[in-house]
């Protein structure tokens, strides 16, 4: 028989959007199914996957496409829309011309994103076994919220450590620009929260260098544009006339200190 209100899966994203505020993008979809029943067992296609349930629980027969590598979810649902009832000694299926519809990315949520939290909750008479089934492509948390209802987070917020200050080291003493497109710095005081996103950052960042700061190095390069939300401090400056103008944001001061000492080189990502 085909039960085309059978199952929900429900898709939320929070991200943090183009202004820097965090954002709730929710989807519902109906699944649908085609059931095989005979006495206690039950069969059915559902969600692009083949589940079997009895008295004693549910498993999976097929599993459906559903792809999580790393912070990367492919996610190609399919669902069942036709007539409720039961189906004859013959059935016909047929395929709708229709382009698949694309939830992701949405108008102020970007793929990939950047941040944010991805929970996808499934409610099924098939929802245990499903739940297993999240349990072995994913290493996210899997909630079983009831009999018939399952919950997978996919990404979890970032829990930004609190610092009482942040100091980095370059291999060099010279800052140059030209192998990068973008750089943007700000500031926030990790001891309220994690990072409030761009819009509630502070303008109090200080990006210092011992040595010269060289905006255009290699001719120019591929950067684009350099924001300091805060003060730019350096030996010397070595900024070519008009690429300040069209690259370089301070919303601080630029000035010239040669005070600092030097650091020492630090291996690796900070």
């Amino acid at each position: 028989r085909v039960d085309d209100e059978a199952g929900v899966m429900r898709i939320e994203v929070e991200a943090e959007n183009e202004t820097g505020g965090i954002e709730t993008v929710t989807e519902n979809v109906t699944l649908g199914a085609v059931v095989y029943e005979r006495g206690d067992d039950r069969v059915a296609y559902q969600g692009g996957g083949v589940w079997r349930s009895n008295g004693d629980g549910s498993w999976m027969v097929s599993p459906p496409e559903f792809h999580y590598r790393g912070d990367t979810l492919t996610l190609p649902l399919v669902t069942i829309d036709g007539v409720d009832g039961r189906l004859g000694d013959d059935a016909v299926v047929t395929a709708t011309s229709k382009h698949p519809e694309g939830l992701f990315p949405s108008e102020n949520v970007s793929n990939p994103l950047l941040g944010g939290n991805v929970t996808v909750t499934v409610e099924s008479q098939y929802a245990e076994a499903w739940g297993r089934f999240f349990e072995t492509r994913t290493r996210a948390n899997v909630t079983q919220v009831s009999p018939t209802e399952v919950r997978v987070a996919l990404r979890t917020e970032t829990v930004h450590p609190t610092l009482s200050a942040g100091v980095s080291a370059l291999g060099t003493s010279r800052l140059e620009f030209g192998g990068i497109n973008t750089l943007y710095a700000d500031s926030y005081d990790s001891t309220g929260g994690s990072y409030p996103g761009k819009g509630n950052a502070s303008d109090n960042a200080v990006l210092q260098t011992t040595s010269d700061f060289h905006l255009t190095a290699g001719g120019g390069g591929k950067t684009e544009s350099i924001e300091i939300r805060g003060d730019l401090v350096a030996e010397s400056f070595d900024t070519p006339k008009g690429q300040a103008d069209k690259k370089l944001t301070i919303t601080g001061e630029k000035r010239v200190d040669d005070s600092v000492g030097s650091a020492d080189p630090v291996a690796g990502a900070i």
